[in-house]
């Protein structure tokens, strides 16, 4: 999606003007906001080297690795917490570190 005032929707207008200068320029804009404020290609070089399609692709992993971390660190205090609440919280993160996965998954096959 095109959110720039010169080209697109105009989105980026709404910003205090030293705000919108950084996200109207694809070449100031920061990496994460890239693909929202402008339409770039799959192969488009972001500031990091990364391609959009890499960088989408890293995100979805990390994301999902990062919520199989939160299920390890709260694994790491087993017993020094109610065993209820320990249960539960268990069980809610392993929800979401199973949900994150599946949404990884999706989100690569989807592109690819």
């Amino acid at each position: 999606m095109d959110r720039t005032v010169a080209t697109g929707t105009g989105f980026i207008g709404q910003y205090p003007p030293e705000v919108a200068a950084v996200y109207e320029s694809l070449e100031t804009c920061p990496d994460d906001l890239a693909l929202f404020m402008h339409h770039v290609p799959y192969m488009h070089s972001l500031h990091s080297g990364k391609t959009v399609i890499q960088y989408i692709y890293d995100f979805h992993y990390d994301g999902a690795e990062s919520a199989e971390g939160y299920v390890r660190d709260w694994q790491s205090l087993s017993g020094r917490v109610d065993e209820q609440r320990y249960r539960e919280i268990l069980q809610s993160l392993q929800y979401q570190a199973g949900a994150a996965e599946l949404w990884r998954d999706a989100v690569a096959g989807w592109f690819f």
